[in-house]
């Protein structure tokens, strides 16, 4: 009990951090790459450099049962890249549609930042759960039990994080902006733990 309990809590700790940090990080690292590979590539990698801190904060707590980092790491890195791009696209031209206006999540109204949240949430975190399944063999159900729990765990968690930020003086201040990653961190993680016991026993990795 005291092994598991301990597995959880590095779990919480990491995928929270890992999150709270991945995502401004990869961000932070737009502008530079955009003078590299130009507009057209720089979403993918910055949201590939997201997951990849993601990923690599997620293994310190796996690696005892997982020894398995590049293939993890990897596919948290393909995973976030390509759900959240497919998510910023379906946000972007949805909205544009809708409203007729560019969307923004820095401009959106309560409404439409729950729906994007939404969104990126079921999209993003779907095809994140979905790459990081694929790192786990011989686990009955690991796929659809982890596609879900990721999907769920975002979406959760964007929205807790949107009211905490609101609260906190909005998403737009640096107060509201840090409450907002970490308390979506922290439901991400929280409601992913569960699943965790279940779908990376100890020796189920693949190595």
């Amino acid at each position: 009990m005291g092994d598991m309990s301990h597995g959880r809590t590095r779990w919480l700790v990491a995928s929270t951090l890992g999150l709270a940090v991945g995502i401004p990080g990869g961000l932070a690292l737009g502008a530079p790459l955009e003078v590299i590979v130009g507009a057209m590539l720089v979403t993918p990698l910055m949201l590939g450099l997201s997951g990849l801190l993601l990923g690599g904060s997620q293994w310190l707590a796996l690696k005892d049962r997982m020894p398995g980092v590049v293939r993890w790491i990897g596919l948290t890195a393909l995973g976030f890249a390509v759900g959240f791009t497919v998510a910023v696209v379906l946000v972007e031209q949805g909205g544009e549609r809708l409203t007729g206006e560019p969307m923004r999540l820095a401009t959106a109204g309560t409404f439409g930042l729950a729906a994007s949240l939404v969104v990126m949430g079921v999209v993003g975190g779907s095809t994140l759960g979905l790459a990081q399944s694929l790192a786990v063999r011989g686990v009955e159900g690991a796929m659809r039990t982890w596609t879900v729990a990721s999907a769920t765990g975002l979406t959760v968690g964007f929205l807790v994080g949107m009211g905490l930020a609101t609260a906190a003086g909005g998403m737009g201040t640096a107060p509201g902006l840090v409450l907002f990653l970490l308390s979506s961190g922290a439901v991400y993680a929280g409601l992913t733990g569960r699943a965790l016991q279940r779908i990376v026993p100890a020796g189920a990795a693949s190595r």
